[in-house]
């Protein structure tokens, strides 16, 4: 028996394989056929490029690895391999890439997904706004310049402030502003120096005595106290007053007093306007 096959397995079709034989006397047989279908029902399979999963920086940029593609009887289908990019790089979430391809008799290949985490790991930054050391004098206003913040993610955001700023006492104060975006990130602090100083001299601001007008008689004491703007010490030297009767009081002694007195005692001849 021979036979005659014209089956071609690199291609889908109807193929034929004939069969035939004579006898020794010439006698040829009725042909036998038998039929083949050569048929493609193999699915594609895709390959990831890359890792399975990913990370991105919300307001990063993402660029996808993709995915190649082959078939059994189509080869290399990598250039018809489509994908759905759900990604979005402006809101934290889990997106995914879906990966398709179809063979040329329409086997469809078992979909790949690659899962992209958009996450926001970026601290907000405080910018002050104003100089980084001020001072103030004591008993002033002190109005603080602020600060400002921005995130990457959330744009501009409101600061808060932890103000330690005591005009009421001499010496070196904080103003510290924080701020955190909407996924927890806290940013670095940032800190003013505020130096609260005292160069304004003291000055007297009244001079006076609890001793009623009248007439004295010379060696009689009045008593006169001396008020001051603040809280004053007398050290090395005497302050002396100096009266309308062109006599002076002297006071030696004064510690952190915002008024002193001293003793006058009235002399012969002695006349106040």
């Amino acid at each position: 028996v021979t036979s005659v096959s014209t089956v071609n397995t690199d291609a889908v079709g109807s193929y034929s394989v004939t069969y035939s034989v004579s006898d020794t006397n010439g006698n040829a047989a009725d042909s036998v056929v038998r039929t083949v279908s050569v048929v493609d029902t193999t699915k594609p399979v895709i390959t990831l490029l890359g890792s399975a999963t990913e990370t991105v920086e919300a307001k990063g940029t993402y660029t996808d690895a993709g995915a190649s593609a082959s078939d059994t009887l189509d080869g290399n289908l990598t250039g018809s391999v489509t994908s759905v990019n759900t990604v979005n790089i402006d809101a934290v979430g889990s997106y995914s890439v879906t990966y398709r391809a179809s063979d040329a008799n329409g086997n469809t290949a078992d979909s790949v997904i690659r899962t992209v985490s958009v996450v926001d790991t970026t601290k907000p930054v405080i910018t002050l706004l104003g100089n980084a050391t001020e001072t103030v004098e004591a008993k002033g206003t002190y109005t603080d310049a602020g600060a400002s913040a921005s995130d990457t993610l959330d744009g501009s955001l409101s600061v808060t402030s932890v103000n330690t700023v005591n005009t009421d006492a001499i010496g070196s104060y904080t103003v510290t502003y924080n701020v955190s975006d909407a996924n927890g990130n806290a940013a670095d602090s940032v800190a003013r120096t505020v130096s609260v100083v005292d160069t304004t001299a003291p000055s007297i601001t009244s001079v006076s005595s609890e001793t009623t007008d009248g007439s004295y008689m010379a060696g009689d004491e009045i008593e006169v106290t001396v008020n001051f703007s603040e809280a004053v010490t007398l050290s090395g030297g005497n302050l002396v007053v100096t009266l309308d009767t062109a006599q002076t009081v002297t006071i030696s002694s004064i510690s952190a007093a915002t008024s002193a007195s001293g003793t006058y005692t009235v002399q012969s001849g002695d006349t106040s306007s």
